[in-house]
């Protein structure tokens, strides 16, 4: 149990990472902050972090103690996961494992993760990363419709041109006809 309420939540952040086995940039990249923000915070600035950074963490690291993150009471990791769900989105699909035991291993001790936690870890590290590529496969839609819109404003703008210089042939034809 790690019931050090004198540790900053600094100090917390960086218990996470290693327990997570993250370098801080990939840390600070899927909590959506930039590295220099992270490094603020558990560097030696130990700048105290935003609510939507700690928000962040929770969301993206479920597996993560709240109240152990914000007040340093309790284990790092939730003891009891009912259900742990591993998202494949795509075409509907959603595949989900519930997973229940005890994940409280007291990783800031330098104990070793035993197997529910490295799978559970594993399935948070996996789900971010599935959030991720739905996320990227949005903005390739996004990104596709923005082109498709482009080029058929490209296609209209140049049958106007075509148009407007067949017309231009046609009155040049008629006035030589005069």
């Amino acid at each position: 149990m790690t019931d050090n309420q004198e540790e900053k939540i600094n100090d917390r952040i960086v218990s996470i990472i290693k327990a997570l086995d993250l370098s801080k940039k990939s840390f600070a990249n899927s909590i959506g902050i930039s590295p220099q923000t992270l490094q603020n915070i558990v560097g030696a600035r130990k700048t105290s972090p935003a609510a939507d950074v700690i928000s962040s963490i929770i969301t993206q690291y479920d597996i993560v103690n709240p109240e152990w993150l914000l007040t340093g009471r309790g284990e790092m990791l939730k003891k009891e996961v009912s259900s742990s769900k591993v998202r494949i989105r795509g075409e509907g699909n959603t595949i989900a494992s519930n997973v229940t035991g005890n994940v409280g291993a007291d990783l800031s001790k330098g104990k070793k993760l035993n197997s529910d936690t490295e799978i559970l870890l594993y399935k948070s590290q996996i789900e971010n990363l599935q959030n991720k590529i739905t996320d990227l496969q949005n903005k390739i839609s996004d990104i596709d419709i923005q082109y498709k819109n482009q080029i058929e404003m490209l296609k209209e703008s140049c049958n106007n041109q075509l148009k407007a210089k067949d017309e231009m042939i046609e009155l040049l034809k008629s006035m030589l006809q005069k």
